[in-house]
């Protein structure tokens, strides 16, 4: 496997980085939008508000949401057109929302695309129509529902769009992972308020995880309980798990903490904890690091006690990463 490395000069502080096609776009700071030649289209809006620093976008390039990370507000934001179009304010729970990550995500099924995230309780979520905001789930059987006491974050969809990954915590702080299959949501809501995650006996905290394919999954541990604000994050372990079958395809052990991962095919992984290393899953052994590109020190959905982690947008479906460091955007490519 062969990597490229491009670099981008910013001009100014990139405050979110997203991929749109093949062009990244910074819509915190309204929408200015670097392509891979060098080129800077600004942009002239401003969002007169809160610090925006967090932006996640739909499986189309459609629509995105910005939000805080540690915050409540949140912008659904059209991007079909030349400029970014706002359609709609959105808020989560002010509940311990200046410690953990801002839960949302879209999804897509073949007639349209959602929004999912908590916009009345940290334990619910909810699905809705992106513009309207209208609820895509059945009124009535809503009414029954009792989420578990669990704060939703880093959710993430499978690429079919019919499973869902919530990488959040249960008090007091105890890092761990919910599934979902959404096939049933829409009729049976009450499948969105249990929390479990099949194949992880033996295992304590799950501090990150991410779909590999639409039945596999990879879920990181520390190799210590996590004390928050103290020390370092020591060495860690990444499993493979097989959703239909609940079992472990790969396990390894690697010398830091994964903290964000984003599988290459089914065999590779970035791990950003710090700075971004690839590691072969079957085999544990590192393929290549880059120590000169700072990438954060997240690895939990629990960030309030760290120094802001940089910008990255990550592409698995193209095998690449973008990271802004200070005005300077680097651009990583994985080739077989």
């Amino acid at each position: 496997m062969n990597f490229s490395l491009l670099r981008i000069d910013a001009k100014a502080e990139v405050k979110t980085l997203n991929w749109l096609g093949d062009r990244l776009i910074d819509l915190a700071s309204g929408g200015r939008v670097y392509d891979l030649d060098g080129t800077i289209t600004p942009s002239k809006l401003f969002w007169a508000g809160p610090a925006f620093d967090m932006c996640v976008t739909s499986p189309s390039g459609r629509y995105a949401v910005l939000c805080q990370r540690l915050g409540t507000k949140g912008l659904v934001i059209d991007l079909v057109e030349e400029q970014p179009r706002l359609l709609r304010e959105i808020n989560r729970s002010y509940y311990c929302s200046e410690a953990f990550e801002y839960p949302v995500a879209f999804v897509r099924d073949q007639k349209a695309e959602w929004l999912v995230h908590c916009p009345a309780d940290y334990n619910q979520l909810e699905i809705e129509e992106v513009e309207s905001g209208a609820s895509a789930l059945d009124p009535e059987k809503s009414k029954l529902r009792k989420p578990a006491d669990f704060f939703h974050s880093r959710l993430e969809i499978s690429p079919n769009g019919r499973s869902l990954l919530s990488a959040g915590w249960v008090w007091h702080p105890f890092d761990t992972v919910a599934l979902f299959n959404l096939d049933a949501v829409v009729s049976n809501p009450s499948v969105l308020d249990s929390i479990a995650f099949p194949g992880l006996d033996g295992w304590g905290e799950v501090n990150s995880s991410a779909f590999v394919d639409d039945e596999t999954i990879l879920v990181s541990e520390n190799s210590s309980r996590v004390t928050y604000g103290e020390g370092d994050k020591t060495a860690a372990r990444i499993r493979s798990l097989s959703i239909p079958k609940g079992e472990t395809v790969y396990e390894i052990g690697i010398e830091l903490a994964a903290g964000t991962m984003m599988p290459i095919g089914r065999e590779h992984v970035v791990a950003f904890y710090q700075h971004p290393k690839v590691y072969h899953l079957p085999t544990g052994r590192l393929i290549t690091s880059w120590p000169e590109i700072r990438s954060g020190e997240d690895s939990s959905s629990i960030i309030h006690h760290l120094e802001k982690a940089p910008a990255i947008a990550r592409d698995r479906q193209k095998h690449r990463f973008a990271i802004a460091n200070g005005h300077e955007i680097l651009v990583v490519t994985a080739s077989p």
